[in-house]
This record gives C-alpha cells, structure tokens and sequence, in this order.
C-alpha cells in the first residue's frame, strides 16, 4: 500500500440517489495521476447498493447493504479495491440514496 501518500476521507452525510463525486479528479494535473481505494469502512441507514465509477464507468465490485445497520469492511490488501482511470473522479452512484458512515482511505498515483 502507498502508505506515503495515504489520505483520509470521513463519510458522515447523506448521498443523494445517483451519482455522488467522492474524490475530484486532475488533482494531479488533466489526465496525469489515478485514485486508488485501499481501504473502506462504511455503515448504512437502509437498503443500498453503490456502484462505484470511474468518471463515468462503473468499475466492478457493488458495495451492497441489506438494510439498516448494516456494514461493508474491505480491508487493506495492499491492492486498490477500486482504481480510476488517470485524471477521473471517484464517483459512487446510490441506488436509492441514504446516510453513509465510515470513511475510506485513498492515495493519489
């Protein structure tokens, strides 16, 4: 994991239905750096599932609740869970929208 460069993102709000920018991209310059998702640590208020993007392509891998309560932990493997395509934003598309909490660790490549 890139530990050097490691960044903290809290979620503590609701997400509206559809697409949510999480990480902005070209922090890096246009088309120069990728985000990287190492770790994710979330619970939810209800029924959800996210479809995590790249921009605007789904990247494999939903993230999905079965109700209230209930909480997704992806541990660090040292491999991102999920990776943008150079100077993309990270976005998670909600299905139904609701309050997220926990946060995620991302590094900027």
């Amino acid at each position: 994991m890139q530990k050097d460069n490691l960044r903290r993102l809290a979620i503590t709000t609701a997400l509206g239905a559809g697409n949510n920018t999480l990480v902005a991209g070209g922090q890096l310059g246009t088309g120069i750096g990728s985000i990287r998702v190492w770790q994710i640590e979330l619970v939810t208020s209800g029924a959800e599932t996210i479809i995590p993007k790249s921009g605007t392509t789904a990247i494999p891998g939903e993230i999905i609740f079965t109700g209230a309560g209930a909480s997704a932990v992806l541990q660090a493997t040292g491999v991102p869970w999920m990776e943008c395509l150079p100077g993309q934003a990270l976005v998670w598309n909600l299905a139904t929208g609701g309050t997220l909490t926990g946060c995620l660790w991302y590094s900027l490549a």
